[in-house]
């Protein structure tokens, strides 16, 4: 199932033309990037801390997260928890296509 199809989800257009999308998923926010690669510094701070990628089922994206998010005692994001198939917490990062870091 693509990621715009799930109906709750709320797909927010933002003013900033290198962030394509923003889902808001509760208390977090999932980032998702299909043409503008973000710089690691722009990553971490949407994450709000350093990055860790996420694995998933999904060969065609690349998930991040702050890998400090547990400690920090961040909120459950059920969208990023639902595409790696197990508890994620705090806002995420997701990259698909040209977005994607090699």
């Amino acid at each position: 199932m693509k990621i715009s199809e799930r109906e709750e989800i709320e797909i927010c257009n933002v003013r900033d033309d290198r962030r394509e999308e923003m889902m808001r998923t509760g208390c977090t926010v999932v980032y998702q990037f299909k043409k503008y690669r973000p710089s690691l510094e722009e990553a971490q701070t949407m994450v709000g801390g350093y990055v860790e990628e996420v694995s998933t089922p999904f060969k065609e994206i690349q998930l991040y997260v702050d890998e400090e998010g547990l400690l920090k005692g961040s909120p459950v994001n059920m969208e990023a928890s639902m595409l790696a198939m197990k508890t994620i917490v705090g806002d995420a990062v997701i990259l698909k296509g040209k977005a994607k870091w090699t």
